[in-house]
């Protein structure tokens, strides 16, 4: 799921820079990628925007109960309702890097990402799985303190590039394989004496 919704932002981003300077020849501006590989070496290609994971954290504000239903298919009857585990919300910490040869270039192409997710804050990401919902996404910049972005540039093992972090809320991660099928219950019948004892 995860890889299909940075997937989905990566086309965002590409389709609203590709408005903006247009595409001669056809290359990716965006590209899905990690920092950099087992040697050290920069993964991120030249005159191009890498996106990156960068963290996951738990969303509890919304906490579904034990059983969340789920849409009728051809999964249930109508005498049976189906549910699943409530899913698991996250929130992706995301970062764009540009990795330019001139520096203005850089800048310009995170003032696009920035322009993009200003225009377009509240996305619709259609899961290819047509049992899962619609899920709405939020996009908001992140701003690191100056400290915590020198640890995440040491830690990458790189120099400073001109990037922008992002927090994108919420994506939902649900197993629709675990089903759990139970009868759905029509109505009560009270006998006579139960009925007294209600009154």
């Amino acid at each position: 799921m995860i890889e299909n919704v940075l997937d989905f932002i990566k086309e965002t981003a590409e389709s609203y820079i590709t408005e903006q300077i247009g595409n001669a020849l056809g290359d990716e501006k965006v590209v899905l990628t990690t920092f950099v590989d087992d040697a050290g070496k920069t993964q991120i290609p030249i005159e191009r925007l890498g996106l990156s994971l960068l963290n996951i954290e738990h969303e509890r504000t919304f906490r579904a109960g034990p059983n969340v239903p789920m849409k009728q298919s051809n999964a249930g009857t109508p005498e049976q309702a189906v549910f699943l585990h409530k899913p698991v919300d996250v929130n992706l910490q995301l970062i764009f890097t540009a990795n330019f040869s001139n520096y203005q270039e850089s800048l310009k192409h995170i003032s696009y990402v920035i322009q993009c997710f200003q225009s377009q804050t509240n996305l619709v990401f259609e899961p290819q799985d047509a049992e899962l919902e619609p899920m709405p996404l939020h996009m908001e910049i992140n701003t690191l303190p100056l400290e915590q972005q020198h640890y995440i540039w040491s830690m990458i093992g790189l120099r400073y590039l001109p990037s922008v972090v992002y927090r994108l809320r919420m994506v939902r991660i649900q197993d629709i394989n675990d089903k759990r099928v139970k009868p759905v219950m029509k109505s009560m019948k009270f006998s006579e004496g139960q009925k007294e004892e209600q009154d």
